[in-house]
């Protein structure tokens, strides 16, 4: 660092545990709340870390000095971390790195490696910083309609659902509790592995973030029509949120069978089907006369 505060070259510092590390590229100005080259950088594990909402867990927690010191640009934060150390109700693809305003834990727009084990952020000055973890809240899923077995004249079925506890979106963007969007599959079985793709094979599915989907020019036959939720990552959830139903498309021409009612004494009823009963006046008009010739 020269005395105008500017890093002459990449910098990466790590703490003693390699829990943390600070990425500073050449060039940035690193300067305290006066305004001055700040000449170093301290990082302390927070043993009383300021308290989480009810909805986070919190892994680790470090502040970092001199508070009011600035970076600019902006350096790069990544925290590590051990599997066996996550608490058990969130997932790996919910950390996020947070950092105390003094009154709440702001989110940080994070990238998770979950080979790497590590979570990274872009930060600006020496704050309080935390890794933490969103509690997963399951999504709900439910068809509205059509209900199992529908049957359609034509090759066009819409479907539609009710979504709950989640808010789709569309667009590439790290995974973050509460957030999705739904898969609509046609003819193929749902993929459910955990941290695979959803995705299909192209023609059998429709990536969206709307809770109706229309298919059209469907062949005549039985479909199976599915759904799943599945996180920002197109990756399903823990555990998997899907729906199926099969509907029916009627072939051309085809009519369904219907029963034609009797009345109280069991004889075909004359006031349903006049059709039939004139059909049936013509065979006894023709009877009648066969009758008279004979004679």
């Amino acid at each position: 660092m020269n005395a105008t505060g500017r890093t002459t070259t990449d910098g990466l510092l790590t703490t003693l545990d390699g829990v943390l590390s600070i990425s500073i590229p050449s060039g940035t100005i690193i300067r305290n709340a006066a305004g001055q080259p700040q000449p170093f950088i301290s990082a302390l594990v927070e043993t009383s870390p300021p308290s989480i909402e009810p909805h986070q867990r919190m892994v680790y927690a470090y502040s970092l000095g001199t508070p009011g010191a600035t970076f600019s640009p902006t350096v790069g934060m990544t925290f590590f971390y051990n599997e066996t150390g996550i608490p058990k109700e969130i997932l790996e693809s919910n950390l996020f790195i947070g950092q105390w305003d003094g009154v709440r834990w702001n989110p940080l727009p994070s990238l998770v490696d979950t080979i790497a084990n590590s979570v990274s952020a872009s930060i600006t000055n020496f704050s309080t910083y935390a890794l933490l973890g969103f509690v997963q809240v399951p999504p709900v899923l439910a068809i509205t309609s059509p209900v199992n077995g529908a049957v359609f004249d034509t090759g066009t079925v819409t479907l539609s659902i009710d979504v709950d506890n989640l808010t789709l979106l569309t667009g590439t963007r790290p995974n973050i509790a509460g957030e999705g969007r739904v898969i609509y599959y046609l003819d193929v079985e749902i993929p459910v592995e955990q941290g695979k793709t959803a995705i299909t094979a192209p023609g059998t599915f429709t990536d969206a973030a709307v809770t109706s989907k229309t298919w059209t020019n469907l062949a005549p036959g039985t479909h199976s029509l599915g759904i799943q939720l599945v996180q920002n990552d197109r990756t399903p959830f823990n555990p998997p949120v899907t729906a199926v139903l099969n509907v029916i498309v009627k072939s051309p021409g085809a009519t369904a069978t219907s029963t034609i009612p009797a009345d109280n004494n069991g004889d075909l009823n004359d006031n349903t089907i006049p059709g039939l009963m004139i059909g049936g006046a013509l065979v006894v008009i023709l009877i009648l006369i066969l009758v008279a010739r004979n004679t």
